[in-house]
């Protein structure tokens, strides 16, 4: 009976394990190439190994790897973003504030003309040797009635130089709007001799018109003073200065308060007129009239009035 030799090599059943075969060396998977590739790469493995560069070329990265990784910044600093609206010159800029300041000095220009043609209208009347007493005050009576009229004149005209000059320093810029509606209020100034003098030259005592014509003019200056203020702070504010919204505030309220006031003016004018036509003069008290209401417009306005520090944006 021959017997059968057991290779540990060969197994048969369950109850000879084949044990763990070890891994080629180095040796021989450097040798041996094509072994190498035959076999599929292990996990282990593929941490070990990392992909050559030529197998990373051929393979991009998804895109998602890529938006993680946003440009250098070399790159986005030389390709700044243009602006669409780019910044104005210098130059352009001056040329503004220039154009600007001829506005307000050709403002100033017409305030003084228009005031120093208030006193041209007021003569000395001529004078004989023989008069005396009574006669002396009949002659004078005209001159002295033409500079109460050219008093009130002169003030109402410098303030409404002041007040305008209040309203133009809260302005950085013009456009054309805003010059219609100055040229607008410069007409009324300009009007002043002219209503003037009808005070001074025609003051006849039933002679009322030239009294209408002043009162008239009052209220059109008011309604022109209060249209700049209008434009300026409330329908076009990008034309004013950043900030200073007490100082507008007051400014706007200001405007409007006068405009009622001078309008109100030559109504009561008429009103008194009409309710006394045997006594015509009895129309200069609407003249009483529109310096009390501005005393108290000036009084209810005080809670306003901006204090020097206040410059909040």
């Amino acid at each position: 009976m021959s017997t059968q030799k057991h290779h540990p090599h060969h197994t048969h059943g369950s109850e000879y394990p084949t044990p763990p075969s070890p891994g080629p060396t180095s040796e021989h998977s450097a040798t041996n190439p094509e072994h190498s590739a035959t076999h599929s790469t292990t996990p282990e493995h593929t941490a070990t190994h990392p992909t050559p560069p030529e197998h990373a070329a051929s393979h991009p990265a998804p895109p998602e790897h890529t938006a993680t990784h946003p440009a250098p910044p070399e790159h986005t600093a030389t390709h700044p973003a243009t602006s669409e609206h780019p910044a104005p010159s210098p130059e352009i800029t001056l040329e503004k504030e220039f154009e600007l300041e001829r506005m307000i000095l050709f403002t100033d220009a017409v305030f003084a003309i228009a005031i120093t043609l208030l006193i041209i209208d007021i003569k000395w009347p001529e004078l004989h040797p023989e008069q005396k007493g009574a006669q002396l005050f009949n002659f004078f009576a005209p001159t002295i009635f033409g500079f109460v009229a050219f008093a009130t004149s002169f003030v109402y005209i410098g303030r409404s130089w002041s007040v305008h000059l209040r309203l133009f320093r809260l302005i950085k810029k013009y456009d054309q709007g805003l010059i219609n509606r100055n040229l607008f209020f410069l007409f009324f100034i300009v009007m002043f001799p002219f209503a003037n003098s009808g005070l001074t030259q025609h003051n006849a005592y039933a002679y009322v018109i030239p009294v209408f014509i002043y009162l008239a003019n009052l209220g059109f200056l008011g309604i022109a003073h209060y249209r700049l203020c209008r434009y300026i702070i409330l329908e076009k504010p990008s034309l004013s200065v950043e900030g200073h919204r007490a100082e507008k505030k007051f400014v706007y309220a200001r405007g409007r308060s006068m405009m009622f006031i001078t309008c109100a003016t030559p109504i009561i004018g008429v009103g008194l007129w009409l309710l006394f036509p045997e006594h015509p003069f009895y129309i200069l008290y609407s003249f009483v009239f529109l310096f009390l209401g501005l005393r108290v417009v000036k009084r209810r306005l005080r809670a306003l009035y901006p204090k020097d520090t206040d410059n909040e944006a």
